[in-house]
């Protein structure tokens, strides 16, 4: 999803194979949720989230961490906000300066969680352009 992280399994010298056997276990939940979440998958629920505008069927990893964006975006006053996403690729672009004053604007009226919706059958953004990064 972006980042780098570590993992340590604590155990006996002795328990070799019950550590790589946590280890292997501990990767393949990482890589299941990338595979999920990440928006640089482009097979990810969050790319077609972010590509078609809606998801229908969205897993319950999915809904639980929009839960989480939203507790966390109601607790910062709105400053935490995963739909941060477009003004992200615009500031991350090499466009000249005066075209970027002209876009910020318009990339920040797409940044707004309260401009989601979901529930168990489907997710949706509201606004046309709205993306998402689960990366914070």
């Amino acid at each position: 999803m972006g980042t780098h992280g570590t993992i340590s399994i604590v155990g006996y010298s002795s328990d070799n194979d019950i550590v790589a056997s946590c280890m292997k276990a501990a990767f393949n939940e990482l890589l299941r949720i990338e595979n999920l979440l990440s928006h640089y998958n482009q097979n990810s629920e969050v790319s077609i989230l972010n590509r078609e505008g809606r998801i229908r069927n969205p897993s319950k990893d999915l809904l639980y961490v929009l839960d989480r964006a939203n507790y966390f975006y109601n607790l910062s006053g709105g400053l935490f906000d995963v739909t941060i996403l477009p003004l992200l690729e615009l500031l991350s672009s090499n466009s000249p300066q005066e075209f970027l004053n002209e876009k910020i604007k318009e990339m920040q009226e797409l940044v707004d969680f309260n401009s989601i919706e979901y529930n168990e059958y489907a997710v949706f953004f509201r606004k046309k352009g709205m993306k998402i990064t689960l990366g914070g």
